[in-house]
């Protein structure tokens, strides 16, 4: 029987739309691909954790699913906040977009937030059946983004749940965390899709799942593509796939 070589996902970000990942988790596992590790971003990130915890796709769906139901999820509000729309944007949409920016950039400059950062961290830890790094079955790794210096932090040891709290936190939504010279928020700023973080690992074969209306990579609108490794085969093979397709 021919070996498997490593295979590492990538999850990008996304808001809600980041629970898609969860249909990629369950084609790798109808399909027979073990994952050798994970790295997250933001929605990534969170689904990311859930799957590195237990292995288990139909699991995650159904922890995934029961959090939209309860009080914790009611009580972050996030429902109130100004959706995107499908399609053509109308007028009132585009009106309605240039103030929640206005608005978002205003909070993130003065370092405040829309959503209680407590009520984040009771979201994270409904959600996820571990809390720290060695728990779980599979390496991960959890990215952030220091505003400070824009670089990509990666996590993969210590406090899980703060972990995945700091790659979530997005600017103007989520007060940032300040410690030391740093000012920690959503890995989506520096990295949408954390494919760099996996080179901390043994992985061969990296699978970037975008988000269908984050930032694309090559070949993502036809589904999925084997895609040569950038500047000049630094990273392992990449299989690009959107989370839709």
């Amino acid at each position: 029987m021919a070996r498997q070589p490593p295979v590492g996902a990538a999850l990008g970000g996304g808001g809600a739309r980041g629970a898609s990942h969860i249909g990629v988790l369950q084609a790798f596992e109808g399909n027979g691909v073990t994952l050798a590790a994970i790295a997250g971003t933001s929605a990534g990130a969170v689904i990311g954790a859930m799957y590195a915890a237990t292995l288990d796709a139909g699991w995650v769906r159904e922890r995934y699913l029961s959090y939209l139901k309860s009080e914790t999820f009611r009580s972050l509000g996030t429902h109130h906040i100004l959706r995107e729309q499908d399609g053509k944007d109308s007028f009132l949409n585009q009106v309605g977009r240039f103030v929640k920016d206005r608005m978002v950039i205003s909070l993130a400059a003065r370092r405040h937030g829309i959503i209680d950062r407590q009520k984040l961290v009771n979201a994270i830890r409904f959600l996820l059946p571990a809390g720290s790094f060695d728990e779980l079955k599979i390496p991960l790794y959890v990215t952030s983004t220091d505003l400070n210096s824009g670089e990509e932090i990666i996590a993969d040891r210590g406090d899980l749940v703060e972990a995945v709290v700091r790659s979530s936190s997005i600017p103007g939504f989520v007060k940032p965390l300040e410690t030391g010279d740093q000012i920690v928020v959503d890995g989506g700023v520096s990295s949408p899709v954390p494919v760099r973080a996996l080179q901390k690992g043994e992985v061969e074969i990296t699978v970037a799942v975008d988000d269908p209306k984050s930032v694309r990579l090559t070949g993502l609108n036809s589904g999925a593509q084997i895609s040569s490794s950038p500047q000049g085969g630094k990273l392992p093979r990449m299989l690009c796939l959107n989370s839709t397709g």
